[in-house]
């Protein structure tokens, strides 16, 4: 009977946090390490945050990124980039959750 007892608790705390849990953002353009001239307009899935938090780097660790914005909308567009290869992702921020999108990467040429 124990057994049983524990099995539906895990049960139940599973729906819950998969109740709670918010979508991942996508990225949409530019992705694959396209080629984009300035200014780009970086787009993004919308899911259900209060705001959106966009990284941009040169590298993927984030360590000191370059751009770090908080936002509402969908997009971020940039006019004032130097020629290089950039990598990005967007985290989704509700009041208790987050959830964050794959790192994928542009190249301004």
């Amino acid at each position: 009977m124990k057994y049983i007892k524990s099995k539906w608790l895990w049960l139940l705390a599973l729906l819950f946090i998969a109740a709670c849990a918010i979508d991942k953002p996508i990225l949409l353009y530019p992705t694959g390490g396209e080629a984009v001239s300035l200014p780009v307009t970086l787009v993004w899935s919308h899911v259900k945050p209060s705001e959106y938090w966009v990284m941009i780097d040169t590298t993927t660790d984030f360590y000191d990124p370059i751009v770090w914005v908080r936002i509402s909308d969908t997009t971020y567009e940039i006019n004032n980039l130097p020629v290089r290869m950039y990598y990005w992702y967007v985290e989704a921020h509700t009041e208790d959750l987050s959830s964050y999108s794959e790192t994928d990467s542009f190249r301004i040429e």
